[in-house]
């Protein structure tokens, strides 16, 4: 494991796929001011959008949720942020872990293993 990089996601190569989901998320807001134009301009059309945009951001969520795990114990960290932590903080702590919150995994050996 690359040491030098900044977080635990990145070290295990798993970034991308909080990027994706981001990526996802975006792309699943987009929808919701389309069916309000579509609202608004009188087509009718409305449900197609509003189904993309909430079937997405589901898909998005269960994905995250399945996807991001430990390389040592298999766990869903995606899992115990959001059931953990507030609804406000769980992707900052995410990008943030330096450990596995469910086998303690670091990504940095600690101060007394580099002695």
């Amino acid at each position: 494991m690359d040491v030098a990089k900044s977080n635990w996601l990145e070290s295990t190569g798993q970034m991308w796929k909080l990027y994706l989901a981001l990526l996802s998320c975006g792309l699943s807001l987009i929808a919701f001011p389309f069916a309000a134009i579509a609202l608004i301009a009188g087509y009718g059309l409305i449900m197609p959008y509003l189904v993309t945009g909430t079937v997405l951001s589901i898909v998005m969520v269960f994905w995250l949720m399945w996807s991001l795990r430990c390389p040592t114990c298999h766990r869903s960290l995606a899992w115990n942020m959001i059931t953990t932590r507030s609804h406000m903080t769980w992707l900052v702590d995410l990008v943030h872990l330096d450990t596995c919150p469910y086998c303690s995994h670091a990504l940095k050996p600690s101060r007394r293993d580099c002695r």
